[in-house]
């Protein structure tokens, strides 16, 4: 599980359980497989990727 768990908040109020640092590397090795939003249009058009730290 790790020693850096991300904390509960309103969506999840028992918590996350993952560490940080763990998510890092995870996002780091599906960044170059699964394309993410564009930074300007993301918010309007091509919803359906993930944004950072949601993959």
């Amino acid at each position: 599980m790790g020693n850096n768990l991300y904390g509960k908040n309103d969506a999840n109020p028992k918590g996350f359980f993952e560490d940080e640092s763990i998510n890092k590397i995870n996002e780091d090795l599906l960044e170059p497989a699964v394309r993410s939003r564009p930074p300007l249009l993301g918010r309007w058009f091509f919803y359906d990727r993930p944004v950072r730290m949601q993959r």
